[in-house]
């Protein structure tokens, strides 16, 4: 798959993409959709919690556990506790971590709340970062992704942020993100943009307005 699109607020903008990608291809993905967030680590980079029980069983640094993770998930079922772990028996720090993003990614738990995500009461058993999880149909972007028959022209008046994709043979998955005029069924955008990808009036967009 290959992404194409401006850069403005990278981050959000990437996750959007993602929204509008599986807003188009539904059938690729389950009905819940599910994010991982990442905790609070400590000032050396460390995940407390991995600190207190994760290293104990597995010894190894967290950031190779994790790594090995993505492709054996043996290794986790052989070697890490299966018993209940009690938290009153954690260290402050570990008992802290639980649960709870770390700062950087407190923006990302807030975007996800505010299009429908909400909290599981479940954490990663390597870190503690918290599950968040939706009902793919009922993700905001995902709902509010249309269609529209677009046009090309030198844009004036009152103007909306759009994310877009459109079929195009050089790519399986194209996406952009500009500055449009959205007039019911219909989307008129940059003039330049057209001409770039070689698109006609007429032509059908899928998109997500902001």
């Amino acid at each position: 798959m290959k992404i194409n699109f401006l850069l403005d607020k990278l981050g959000k903008q990437i996750s959007f993409v993602r929204f509008l990608y599986i807003a188009l291809n539904k059938e690729r993905f389950k009905e819940t959709i599910l994010s991982e967030l990442m905790p609070p680590f400590d000032k050396d980079g460390k995940s407390p919690l991995w600190e207190a029980i994760g290293r104990r069983f597995l010894n190894m640094e967290y950031h190779e556990a994790d790594i090995l993770s993505r492709s054996n998930k043996e290794f986790i079922l052989s070697l890490y506790p299966s018993d209940n772990i009690y938290m009153t028996l954690l260290p402050m720090e570990a008992r802290d971590s639980i649960g709870k993003v770390g700062e950087d990614t407190a923006p990302v738990k807030k975007m996800l709340e505010k299009i429908g995500f909400e909290y599981t009461n479940e954490i990663d058993p390597f870190d503690g970062g918290p599950h968040y999880k939706c009902n793919r149909d009922s993700i905001k972007p995902v709902k509010e992704t249309q269609l529209f028959k677009a046009d090309f022209e030198e844009l004036t008046g009152e103007l909306k942020d759009v994310l877009f994709s459109f079929t195009h043979p050089k790519y399986s998955f194209l996406a952009l993100k500009t500055k449009a005029k959205v007039e019911g069924a219909k989307i008129i955008l940059p003039k330049e943009i057209g001409e770039k990808y070689s698109l006609k009036a007429g032509v059908e967009i899928s998109a997500i307005v902001f």
